[in-house]
């Protein structure tokens, strides 16, 4: 760590730094926190679209300290964002993916839920597993989760499908023992709906 940090320290010198700070959940839905520097090393700079501002971005201060730097924002990012924004004026493709997203949050809601679905898909393949009939190199049969889309990543959304299509009849037990759950009404008008829905 200390080696990383002085090498850090290093290529920064009196450059400036930029530091980023955010939170999202793991998919154990636990809290973590990242921290991201940002510097200018002797290489070159970053084509994120927070660095490419027109005004005060990083892009604008190094064309002011050098008016030949070529910018170049990364096209597949650009591509991805596209996508999405599209996908989402369409109105099946925006409910379709609304449904699988309310499917997602419902069987994830909790950890007994995420329990539930675990034990669902292992008791869904062991026995194949045992016969044979599935390798037991780790692959889509060995999916254990669902995964949640992300906005900025086209890839995540198909990442997401895929996971629900493996775990198929694994998302619709759980979704019935919520839906026969007294204990929570809203979540089982919730686990109702989407059960008439698929």
């Amino acid at each position: 760590m200390t080696e990383t940090t002085n090498t850090i320290i290093n290529e920064i010198g009196d450059s400036l730094v930029a530091v980023l700070i955010d939170e999202s959940c793991d998919v154990s839905i636990k809290e973590q926190m990242t921290i991201i520097l940002c510097y200018v090393d002797k290489r070159g700079y970053d084509g994120a679209s927070n660095i490419q501002g027109e005004f005060n971005g990083l892009k604008t201060l190094i064309m002011k300290d050098n008016e030949y730097a070529i910018y170049v924002h990364c096209f597949a990012h650009q591509l991805q964002l596209t996508l999405i924004v599209i996908a989402k004026k369409h109105n099946k493709i925006s409910v379709f993916f609304n449904l699988v997203s309310d499917v997602v949050n419902v069987v994830g809601a909790s950890s007994k839920r995420r329990d539930i679905l675990r034990e669902k898909q292992v008791a869904k393949i062991v026995e194949p597993l045992k016969n044979g009939e599935l390798s037991r190199r780790l692959g889509l049969n060995h999916e254990t989760k669902l995964k949640r889309a992300g906005d900025t990543r086209w890839c995540s959304h198909y990442d997401t499908l895929i996971s629900l299509i493996v775990m198929f009849s694994s998302v619709i037990n759980v979704l019935e023992i919520v839906d026969k759950d007294d204990s929570k009404r809203e979540q089982r008008f919730e686990a109702c709906t989407l059960l008439e829905s698929t």
